[in-house]
């Protein structure tokens, strides 16, 4: 049971390495290379951090011999998610939600109907695929490295080493969103692959509330 509650924190944290964002980047002079990028970054901002209003994406994986299944949904470009996992461990089926909205995280056990609530530092934690700037690109050595389709999207590659977390590893990107990713965090290996991918579906706004009856502790 340890190992598969390591293996849904890291799930629940492979799309939400942590690292400032934008917010950091406020002092010093900059090029004016760097004044157009923070410009332009700054109108996608108002937009969030995919390109695409709402979506749910379903993927599997697999670690430690236990097959994974994760649904993360989506709406206001990002501003308001919820990732679902659902992992069978020795016979005994798990059920974990992460819900992110109005600068908070809430981490759900939905078998047990208790959970925790977060501050988010900063911006957030998600790599924002849409306003990378090149802080972020140099402290996790991120670099666009290609392309390749997914089911039937044109994803842009990047590869990162985030060293400062021990994680490294590549990551498919369709406007803003993961749709693969292969990822060695702390030594553990971790593959994700989306099976489906719904853009722009209509998403029920009870998805992003905490269900009745539950017990939420404030860190």
């Amino acid at each position: 049971m340890k190992k598969s509650l390591i293996f849904n924190l890291l799930i629940s944290g492979l799309f939400l390495i942590s690292c400032q964002g934008n917010a950091d980047k406020t002092n010093g002079d900059a090029s004016d290379n760097d004044m157009q990028a923070t410009t332009s970054n700054a109108e996608n901002k108002t937009a969030g951090k995919y390109q695409i209003k709402t979506g749910i994406v379903t993927y599997t994986s697999q670690v430690y011999g236990m097959d994974q299944l994760t649904i993360i949904t989506f709406d206001d470009y990002g501003k308001k998610e919820v990732t679902d996992t659902y992992t069978e461990a020795m016979g005994v089926k798990l059920h974990n939600r992460t819900i992110v909205k109005d600068g908070y995280s809430f981490n759900l056990n939905m078998d047990e109907k208790r959970g925790t609530k977060v501050k988010m530092a900063g911006t957030g934690a998600a790599i924002d695929y849409t306003n990378l700037t090149s802080e972020i690109e140099q402290k996790m050595n991120l670099k666009k490295t290609g392309n390749e389709a997914i089911l039937g999207k044109e994803c842009d590659i990047y590869s990162f080493d985030y060293k400062e977390m021990k994680t490294k590893g590549t990551t498919s990107v369709y406007k803003g969103i993961a749709l693969k990713s292969k990822v060695n965090a702390m030594g553990m290996d971790v593959t994700l692959t989306a099976t489906k991918f719904e853009e722009n579906p209509s998403i029920s706004q009870d998805i992003f509330e905490i269900p009745t009856g539950f017990e939420i502790i404030e860190n």
